[in-house]
């Protein structure tokens, strides 16, 4: 005969050999199977009961630790008639404590009102910073960085192409020369009498009216003058626009009290 091989495993039932079936030996047979159940179930059994005991071990230790712990305390405070050495006996943190931790140096406080936090907390250096934003910090804005400006006037460069309308000064009167373009040979008809005389081309009485060429002076030109008044300048004056006054340059806000700690 050879032991069972027994393993830790919780079998949910134990198999029964059924009345007229054949019992037979062997790590498979009728009978083995039901004693490998009984088995696995005693070893899983043993492992837990193992595992409990262990866990109650460590739990007695902690609670031993913790009732000397609290027996330490108590006994600090055995002899103790004030509050600030029961609370550093008992490892209790004061309000200034709390609030030293919250707000190291370097840290901000806002508020909508004006006390300042070293009145408030008992503590710290705090310098109040007035009239900026307060923006995150990236690589273009390191911690502690100031810049901006509240009102800015535009530069040349900043202002936007645009034109400007002019007008100029009027002078004296003036003419100018010049002369006529040619036409080729030509004549011109003049108004005369013929009376027994000769024609007179500013003899125009009516009666005897005619109108007479004069002769072919062949192709010319005639020169002009216009109201010759010489030489002369104008002024231009070219209009301004704008006022040039600074421009508010701040997005919308709520303003508040900031403190900075220093020290």
């Amino acid at each position: 005969m050879a032991d069972i091989i027994e393993s830790s495993v919780w079998e949910e039932g134990v198999r029964e050999v059924g009345q007229g079936e054949p019992v037979t030996g062997g790590r498979t047979g009728t009978v083995n199977l039901s004693l490998q159940d009984i088995a696995n179930r005693t070893v899983w059994l043993r492992d837990q009961l193992k595992a409990l005991g262990d866990d109650l071990a460590a739990l007695e230790v902690a609670t031993d630790e913790k009732i000397d712990t609290t027996l330490k305390k108590a006994n600090d405070l055995s002899d103790v008639h004030d509050v600030p050495t029961a609370r550093k006996n008992l490892g209790i943190a004061t309000l200034e404590e709390t609030l030293q931790t919250i707000y190291p140096v370097g840290a901000i406080y806002m508020s909508v009102a004006e006390t300042s936090p070293a009145t408030l907390f008992g503590f710290g250096t705090w310098e109040q910073i007035q009239g900026r934003f307060i923006v995150g910090v990236n690589s273009v804005y390191p911690a502690g960085a100031t810049g901006g400006e509240e009102k800015h006037t535009l530069t040349v460069n900043e202002m936007p192409e645009h034109g400007h309308s002019a007008t100029s000064t009027q002078n004296d009167g003036h003419t100018h020369s010049g002369t006529t373009s040619t036409d080729g040979e030509h004549n011109h008809l003049s108004r005369g009498h013929y009376g027994g005389g000769d024609v007179g081309v500013d003899d125009t009485d009516g009666d005897n009216s005619n109108i007479w060429p004069t002769s072919y002076a062949g192709a010319h030109r005639h020169t002009i003058t216009i109201n010759k008044s010489g030489a002369h300048a104008h002024t231009i004056t070219v209009k301004t626009t704008g006022g040039g006054v600074a421009h508010n340059n701040m997005p919308p806000y709520f303003a508040a009290y900031i403190w900075r700690r220093t020290a």
